[in-house]
């Protein structure tokens, strides 16, 4: 997603296959997950794709 100099929203493509979000967080976190299509996506076809979540516990950061 870009955004155009007259301020509007371009989408410019997606991640593509086998794109991947890694996210950490240092206390309890509620993720929602909406595996949509994009209300911008010209394409006809409303398509959405497989989505896979993983979740795991890991140690914690250590103070800097």
């Amino acid at each position: 997603m870009e955004v155009r100099e007259d301020g509007a929203p371009d989408l410019t493509g997606t991640a593509g296959p086998g794109a991947s979000v890694v996210l950490r967080a240092e206390q309890d976190l509620a993720v929602l997950i909406a595996n949509v299509p994009h209300p911008l996506d010209p394409r006809p076809d409303y398509t959405s794709t497989p989505l896979e979540v993983l979740a795991w516990r890991a140690r914690p950061t250590a103070p800097r």
